[in-house]
C-alpha cells in the first residue's frame, strides 16, 4: 500500500483561540469522557482449554481492570451481567492461545443469555493464536448477560492466555445508552 504526505496550501492553525464557547466544549467533551460507563474484565492466569470443546472462559477474581456500574460479579466470574438503567452496549471479546506446532483453529464467540451468539470470530494455523471479535450496538434489559466461549481444535490441550499485566485474553462492555 502506497502513502502519499498531503501537502497543505494553507496550512491550518494549530492555534484554537481561547474563548467561553471552546472552553464549553471542551469541558463536555471531558465530561463524556469522565462519565464513559463500562468494564474491562482480564484472564491474569492461564486456562487449560481441552481440544473440540466449548468452554465459558471464567475470569479471576482479581481480572477485573474497570468496572463503572458492577457489571462483573465475583460469585458468577464467567458473565457481564447488565445492571439497571443501561439500554445500549457494545461488547468485546480478545484470546490469545499459546504457542502451538499442531496445525488447528481457535474461536472465541460472545454469548448473550446461555444461547445464539453475538460476535464470533475464527482463526486458522500453528503458533500463538490470537483474534478478537466485538459487537454493533445491542439492545439489552436488565439482568441479561454475556460470557465469552472459546474453541480449539489442534487436537490436544492448549492454554489460553492470562498476564499479570492484563493485556491478553480479556472481554469488555460499553456502555452506549
Amino acid at each position: 500500500m502506497a502513502y502519499t504526505k498531503t501537502v497543505w496550501e494553507n496550512k491550518p492553525s494549530t492555534a484554537t483561540p481561547i474563548s467561553a464557547a471552546n472552553f464549553n466544549n471542551i469541558e463536555d467533551a471531558l465530561d463524556k469522557v469522565a462519565n464513559t460507563k463500562g468494564a474491562l474484565v482480564c484472564l491474569t492466569s492461564g486456562i487449560n482449554i481441552p481440544a473440540d470443546t466449548d468452554i465459558a472462559v471464567t475470569f479471576n477474581s482479581d481480572s477485573v481492570e474497570y468496572d463503572t456500574c458492577s457489571f462483573f460479579n465475583t460469585s458468577q466470574r464467567d458473565r457481564i451481567t447488565i445492571p439497571a438503567g443501561v439500554s445500549k452496549v457494545i461488547v468485546g471479546v480478545f484470546m490469545d492461545f499459546d504457542q502451538n506446532v499442531n496445525v488447528g483453529s481457535a474461536r472465541t464467540q460472545i454469548i448473550k443469555n446461555g444461547g445464539g451468539y453475538s460476535g464470533f470470530s475464527e482463526i486458522n494455523g500453528a503458533g500463538l493464536i490470537r483474534a478478537g471479535v466485538k459487537t454493533p450496538v445491542l439492545m439489552v434489559n436488565e439482568g441479561d448477560y454475556f460470557q465469552m466461549f472459546v474453541r480449539q481444535e489442534s487436537g490436544a490441550t492448549r492454554q489460553l492466555r492470562g498476564f499479570p499485566n492484563k493485556a491478553g485474553t480479556h472481554i469488555f462492555i460499553q456502555v452506549v445508552e
